[in-house]
């Protein structure tokens, strides 16, 4: 019973991955217009004075990186789908 026991915690290990801006896609004028969009509606609609600055700052890190994250995806099935 113990090597089962072994073999599955092996298989939980998890992998952590670093994510990096590709900074070729912002000279798209498109995605710099759509980026420029969400910042100025995302602080708009969280910056109202309740919440610290650093949370504010730190949420938004995370939604752009999001954004971000889902264009490149969108633009690689795009690419994929031309092939």
């Amino acid at each position: 019973m113990f090597p089962i026991l072994v073999d599955f915690f092996s298989h939980s290990v998890c992998v952590s991955t670093l994510w990096k801006l590709n900074s070729s896609i912002l000279n798209n004028p498109q995605v710099k217009e759509n980026l420029k969009s969400a910042i100025e509606s995302y602080f708009k609609e969280n910056d109202n004075g309740e919440v610290s600055p650093t949370i504010i700052w730190d949420a938004f890190k995370a939604v752009l990186r999001g954004k971000i994250i889902a264009h490149t995806a969108l633009l690689k099935k795009m690419r994929r789908g031309k092939i």
